[in-house]
């Protein structure tokens, strides 16, 4: 059972097509009217028409271009670099840590960070 208000959709045989085609292309005929007599939307009727009008060639779908082959590029071997290099300009790069040991620091300190330059404060929840 459907639930109400629900209609199916409605199909139509192609001489049925054909023949409402060919009313809507006499002269000083109104495809609107042809449509209402014929318990139809009159924008589907107009475009039953406009397809019947095309060539085949335009009312065919036109095939999608096939994907481009598979170019291999030779890319130069990455350089590895050992050290850490950070180049702002005019910007202002600050790095929050949780961890507390002298390496980590060093570490930092390597790739331009300076310790001592700022300090910053983490306000945290109460806990229960």
């Amino acid at each position: 059972m459907e639930p109400a208000g629900r209609r199916r959709r409605r199909k139509h045989s192609a001489e049925f097509k054909a023949e409402l085609i060919r009313a809507c292309q006499q002269p000083g005929v109104s495809s609107a009217a042809i449509a209402l007599a014929n318990g139809l939307n009159a924008n589907m009727l107009r475009r039953w028409v406009n397809c019947a009008e095309q060539p085949e060639s335009a009312a065919a779908p036109a095939r999608p271009p096939p994907p481009p082959e598979f170019v291999p590029l030779k890319l130069p071997a990455p350089q590895l670099q050992t050290d850490i290099r950070i180049e702002l300009q005019r910007y202002k790069v600050m790095l929050m840590t949780g961890r507390k040991d002298e390496a980590t620091f060093r570490f930092y300190e390597a790739a331009g960070f300076n310790r001592d330059d700022k300090q910053a404060f983490i306000a945290k929840a109460p806990r229960a």
